[in-house]
């Protein structure tokens, strides 16, 4: 008996397709096909009927294909593909099931589907393009509805926070992508956003009253986790370039020594030092002869001086790259404990 699902496709060509050599060159080529509209389709390759297949003993079995009944728009061999971490397969192989299919709600979520894989493989501007597109209102809702909201994560994981807060806004002011997404995963994720610009007030505030406003949620000890970090990232330690610069003014390499460049605090000192001490003998030198000469002396003077600047400025620096790396440790070492919960729900299809 011949077997067909919503996502209808040709089995025989399927397996045939997935053997092709895929690479990355192959899953590029997103405005080639556009995500679906309502009413089109490609009706020819879902033309076939189960009496055209055959009947009784003359009839044609085929395989199960790789399209899960229970989930349109899933493919397996793809899903495979995409949990495994070869995205661009995953990508080629979306495409294939959506040019085979001839249902409009089964296009588009594996257009989703497509624009999660350039999510996942740090594509960000091929994966906005998509999230994009299914914006559409000829996109059947239950993707369209959370399309935004991708695109708020997706400038969130590219680091354009200001963007990713800015369609975070947009996400949820639309009825449809904030039921869509739930309205508690978009508190959290509005804290989050600004935990990591570094808006500690404000992202204190917006976790306020949480589990009163949302009894029923499931993100409470996320919620309790980013409170914490929020404290933390307030009082995290900060080195003063002034001071720094103060500092290496009076001794050479003193300022890059507190900000915790000690390499580059004791090549400094040396440095200077030598170049300094050169200075003064030969000047010392110069002025005891009769026929007295400064241009040497002068000349070492200046480059003593050049890098006596170069390294008060070296110390300023280093005490503002000390501050950078020690919030980017904190951030990365706080992601993980709410990152994974901004990401939507696995949907049961169309």
């Amino acid at each position: 008996m011949v077997r067909f699902n919503r996502c209808r496709t040709i089995p025989v060509l399927a397996m045939v397709l997935a053997l092709a050599p895929v690479n990355e060159a192959s899953a590029q080529a997103v405005d080639e096909t556009e995500p679906p509209q309502d009413g089109s389709g490609r009706e020819q390759a879902a033309s076939q009927t189960p009496g055209e297949a055959g009947t009784g003993s003359d009839q044609i079995k085929h395989e199960e294909t790789a399209t899960d009944d229970a989930h349109p728009g899933k493919s397996r061999l793809a899903d495979e593909f995409f949990t495994e971490g070869d995205y661009f397969r995953a990508i080629t192989e979306y495409r294939r099931e959506g040019f085979l299919s001839a249902d409009t709600s089964c296009k588009a979520a594996l257009w989703r589907r497509i624009g999660e894989s350039y999510l996942k493989a740090k594509r960000y501007n091929e994966a906005i393009r998509v999230f994009e597109k299914l914006t559409d209102d000829s996109i059947p809702s239950e993707v369209r509805d959370s399309a935004r909201y991708w695109i708020a994560l997706t400038y969130y994981e590219s680091g354009v926070l200001p963007q990713a807060a800015k369609h975070l806004s947009l996400c949820r002011d639309d009825l449809g992508c904030s039921r869509s997404v739930g309205p508690d995963r978009l508190t959290l994720a509005e804290a989050a956003f600004l935990f990591e610009e570094e808006k500690w007030d404000e992202s204190h505030h917006a976790l306020v009253d949480f589990d009163d406003r949302y009894p029923g949620t499931k993100f409470r000890e996320t919620v309790g986790t980013i409170r914490d970090q929020v404290q933390i990232g307030k009082e995290l330690p900060t080195k003063s370039p002034v001071l720094a610069s103060i500092l290496s003014a009076i001794i050479p390499g003193a300022g890059q020594l507190y900000g915790e460049r000690y390499r580059d605090g004791g090549k400094a000192f040396l440095l200077v030092g030598a170049l300094g001490g050169l200075t003064g003998g030969l000047f010392y030198i110069e002025s005891k002869d009769l026929n007295t000469s400064w241009v040497l002396p002068s000349l070492v003077a200046v480059v003593t001086a050049v890098f006596y600047g170069s390294n008060i400025y070296g110390a300023a620096n280093g005490a503002r790259m000390t501050n950078i790396m020690t919030r980017s440790k904190f951030f990365h070492e706080s992601r993980p404990s709410y990152h994974d919960e901004l990401w939507p729900d696995e949907p049961d299809g169309p």
